[in-house]
């Protein structure tokens, strides 16, 4: 797997993980039991235990709307959340689309900052071979 194909998938899971967010945050507008309160104490159990529940139902919401996302990509160009997503061009690499959904459900802020470390790689490698080859990148000369 190349760093292409890597900063391909990476950029997936990062449209996945905002449209996911934007999904769950529609969902807590409907919901107000859903949305977190800053000033909710938590030092009763009860409302201990309904913070944690409020927090597993948000999670569980966002797992399933990345992995139903996710099932519209792929390899067969219908909607299937069990089968495999390809993140190349040649269609080598698969990847099942609950790990995915999965994946993408970590936030969007996480893939952003991969996104910006594999693209850091990408002009890192691109860079050490222009500088071991010793070839110079391309100018126009307008002389």
């Amino acid at each position: 797997m190349s760093i292409t194909d890597l900063n391909t998938l990476v950029a997936i899971l990062l449209a996945i993980s905002l449209a996911t967010e934007r999904f769950v945050t529609f969902c807590k507008n409907l919901v107000p039991w859903l949305v977190d309160q800053p000033g909710r104490s938590i030092v009763k159990p009860q409302a201990k235990t309904a913070e944690w529940a409020r927090r597993l139902v948000v999670q569980l919401l966002s797992i399933g709307v990345a992995w139903s996302v996710a099932g519209f990509l792929v390899a067969g160009y219908a909607w299937n959340p069990f089968g495999r997503m390809a993140f190349d061009d040649k269609g080598t690499h698969l990847m099942p689309v609950f790990i995915v959904g999965l994946l993408a459900s970590s936030g969007s802020a996480l893939w952003s900052s991969i996104l910006g470390l594999t693209s850091a790689a990408k002009d890192l490698r691109k860079q050490t071979v222009i500088d071991r080859d010793d070839v110079q990148p391309h100018t126009f000369d307008h002389g």
